[in-house]
């Protein structure tokens, strides 16, 4: 190997390579939940996360560090208590044993709901929903940060018209849901 490619391979390295803290699928998960929690302004009640199959089979069983647990659950609940987006795919690294207990509380109350993204054709996707006590971001939103991290930019336009759309409808459907059959955390927080 010359010199000149040796540089070449080590630029692109740098140039692909970014720190990450534990397996990629769930800290994107983190990550995402991080995102919707900035943009929701408070920490969220309630989130759903719609997700790929291949986001799924990847992330269910693995190791979230510093936390002694496994699975999306923890890493959905960590990205909401503690997460920062601005540290990428490191989201988790300001994880304390106490944001790990008040994680397992969040757990517990059964505030996160993960489910497999249907009808869908991407292998990486992730739909983050959050919800304060009363409000929840905009379909929008996510859908957009989405995008940016699943879609060629050719694509960016079409793709997300047609996900704000989808996200929407099945926006007004749940809030319409929630408005008609009160959840026992819609009960415990005073949400009518």
């Amino acid at each position: 190997m010359t010199p000149s490619e040796r540089a070449s391979i080590i630029a692109l390295i740098k140039q692909e390579v970014i720190p990450a803290i534990g397996c990629t699928e769930p800290i994107a998960v983190a990550l995402c939940v991080a995102k919707a929690t900035e943009i929701l302004g408070c920490k969220p009640h309630r989130i759903e996360a719609h997700l790929s199959a291949n986001i799924l089979k990847n992330a269910m069983g693995v190791g979230i560090p510093g936390t002694g647990m496994i699975g999306l659950p923890i890493a959905i609940a960590l990205g909401a208590l503690i997460g920062k987006s601005e540290y990428g795919l490191e989201v988790l690294k300001e994880c304390t044993p106490d944001a790990v207990e008040a994680g397992k509380r969040m757990i517990a109350d059964e505030a996160i709901s993960i489910k497999l993204k249907e009808d869908i054709t991407e292998k990486l996707y992730i739909e983050i929903t959050a919800f304060g006590a009363t409000s929840a971001i905009q379909p929008g939103t996510v859908v957009y940060f989405v995008v940016m991290y699943t879609q060629p930019e050719h694509s960016y336009v079409s793709y997300t018209i047609a996900r704000i759309i989808d996200t929407g409808v099945g926006a007004a459907v749940s809030l319409a849901f929630s408005a008609l059959f009160r959840s026992g955390t819609d009960k415990k927080y005073g949400i009518s």
